[in-house]
């Protein structure tokens, strides 16, 4: 026979045989010990993060009221082909390396051999938040350097609730610490040279995530300053091309702003963020005529918010010439000499203009007949006697010529 028993403890269980002869056996009696299961359970919370210290705490339990028992094995599954089999219940952790549920199991058995049913929780694991941060430009004068946070939790949403910088600043103070728990970072440097900036952030779920990247106080701006190619010899047509000079006593220039034309324009500037010496272009509108044009040029560098210089330097433009090129009729392959006058000078500048491309000599004499049909480009260069220079195009098209052709003579 088979009998199950509610509780722990120890039975007493009886056997006596009756023979065909009604006789009964003397009574056998044995007494069964009954050892409870061990009922397994954890504790861990339902979220965290790949690569991140998981921690579970075990909460089995096991009756001893009737029996001596205590539990001696825990089997543990975490659901990502990692099992493990302990013979304590302290508590410890476990990484998880892939985003995904994962299902954790929990078996336990006693001394006496006797094995728990499963516990099961699950376990969501998300990817790990990202710190990152701005940083500013900023010089000795500067008030402050704020940094900007630009942490976005892994599921895109700002879930982080723990913020924790390190300015990397030796020489802090109480009144102006190295260390703030604030979103963005807040900090005033006391002398100018290159510092590593910290931020450790922690989610809701307790993942961490750190990030540290090098950051420079900039001196002053030892001089503003610019230079100017072919100064002596620029066009008003033509581009102006200047170089950045400019230096500061420690760190770099962050940024210059250039106001090409000072007195026509003040208001007027482009700025160029760290800049090197490469080419900057400045373009005028050309003019005509035989005058020069002086401009002047503001050149404004910083270091920082409040530290900057600025220089102003004066160029001469001369005037270029003025073309005026107007369409050109088409003509047939076996006209004669085509005369091209449709280019001029309009604005009275002294020089010399001459026609270039097939078929045509300097003076705009073209001939069809030395040009295959189609379209060809007629060019009119204008030199001024100050040197500068304008180029204007335009298309002629040439037809080609029928032929006559009256037929056989007859007889």
């Amino acid at each position: 026979p088979k009998h199950q028993y509610a509780a722990e403890g120890n039975y007493t269980v009886t056997l006596s045989v009756k023979a065909g002869s009604g006789c009964y056996s003397d009574v056998y009696n044995k007494t069964v010990t009954v050892y409870p299961l061990p009922v397994s359970k954890f504790s861990s919370t339902l979220n965290t993060c790949v690569n991140t210290d998981y921690l579970v705490t075990d909460e089995s339990t096991i009756s001893s009221a009737k029996t001596v028992n205590k539990i001696v094995k825990w089997h543990w599954d975490f659901g990502d082909n990692t099992i493990i089999d302990k013979t304590d219940n302290t508590p410890f952790a476990h990484k998880y390396m892939a985003v995904g549920t994962y299902k954790i199991t929990l078996t336990t058995t006693s001394l006496n051999g006797c094995v728990s049913d499963v516990f099961t929780k699950d376990v969501i694991v998300t990817n790990l938040p990202v710190a990152d941060f701005t940083m500013p430009d900023v010089c000795l004068k500067d008030a402050f350097a704020l940094f900007v946070n630009k942490t976005v939790d892994a599921d895109g949403v700002n879930g982080l609730i723990k913020y924790e910088w390190n300015f990397g600043d030796a020489s802090s103070t109480l009144s102006n610490p190295n260390t703030s728990t604030e979103k963005d970072g807040k900090h005033t440097y006391s002398s100018f040279g290159i510092y590593t900036v910290t931020l450790k952030i922690t989610n809701v779920n307790g993942c961490v995530s750190s990030q540290s990247k090098s950051f420079t106080v900039n001196g002053a701006v030892e001089k503003a300053d610019f230079s100017v190619q072919n100064s002596n010899n620029l066009c008003s047509n033509n581009t102006v091309v200047i170089n950045n000079l400019s230096k500061a006593f420690f760190g770099k220039i962050t940024k210059i702003d250039i106001y090409k034309d000072l007195d026509g324009a003040p208001e007027e500037f482009v700025t160029y963020n760290y800049p090197t010496n490469e080419d900057i272009n400045l373009v005028y509108t050309a003019f005509g005529g035989n005058s020069n044009k002086d401009f002047r040029i503001k050149l404004k560098a910083f270091s920082g918010t409040d530290c900057y210089e600025e220089v102003i330097k004066q160029i001469t433009l001369k005037p270029a010439p003025i073309l005026e090129f107007t369409d050109i009729p088409s003509a047939c392959q076996n006209d004669g000499s085509v005369i091209v006058n449709q280019a001029r000078e309009t604005s009275g500048i002294a020089g010399n203009g001459s026609y270039s491309g097939d078929g045509i000599d300097a003076e705009g004499n073209f001939n069809p007949k030395r040009v295959q049909p189609g379209v060809h480009v007629i060019t009119y260069t204008f030199i001024a006697a100050n040197g500068c220079t304008s180029v204007s195009k335009k298309e002629i098209n040439v037809y080609q010529s029928p032929t006559a052709d009256a037929g056989s003579t007859l007889y």
